[in-house]
């Protein structure tokens, strides 16, 4: 019987062990799966339809953070901005939608003095249209094309 335990033990220690390393090895690539896709979700859609689209900090203003939200049927949008540089009086910040190569102004605005700001997004076609938002610094009043420095960007819709 000394014999018969052993031989069972003899087998199912390195069973054991083949079958933690095989947990271990699974659960870590799924953490590695699980982590790469909350690394790159970068648009939320709430179950009603609205929207939000991330913009990305440029070197000009590395701590600014931003999103567009944009309603379910693209009709209304607004942006959400923060930390982004403060400016002077002479100076707004322009939202600038892209299509086909072409940008048009959807909003002017300035920033708090905590520098967080928000404006509602206008233009000519649903937001849904668009394929990426820029924000630069112009001249109070704004500009009819880009002309200043560009602090936040990104796609308004999954690539």
């Amino acid at each position: 019987q000394k014999i018969l335990l052993r031989s069972w033990r003899d087998w199912l220690l390195p069973a054991w062990g083949v079958a933690s390393l095989l947990l271990i090895l699974a659960l870590a690539a799924f953490n590695l799966l699980l982590w790469q896709r909350f690394n790159t979700m970068d648009f939320f859609t709430t179950p009603g339809g609205l929207r939000a689209a991330p913009l990305l900090p440029t070197d000009a203003a590395s701590r600014a953070t931003g999103f567009v939200l944009v309603s379910a049927d693209g009709e209304d949008g607004a942006l959400i901005v923060d930390g982004l540089p403060p400016l002077a009086e002479s100076q707004q910040y322009q939202l600038w939608l892209l299509r086909d190569g072409g940008k048009i102004s959807g909003a002017l605005f300035s920033t708090d003095e905590h520098n967080y700001g928000g404006a509602r997004i206008r233009a000519p076609r649903s937001l849904l249209e668009y394929s990426a938002a820029e924000i630069t610094i112009e001249p109070e009043g704004g500009s009819p094309q880009p002309t200043g420095v560009q602090v936040l960007s990104g796609p308004l819709h999954n690539p």
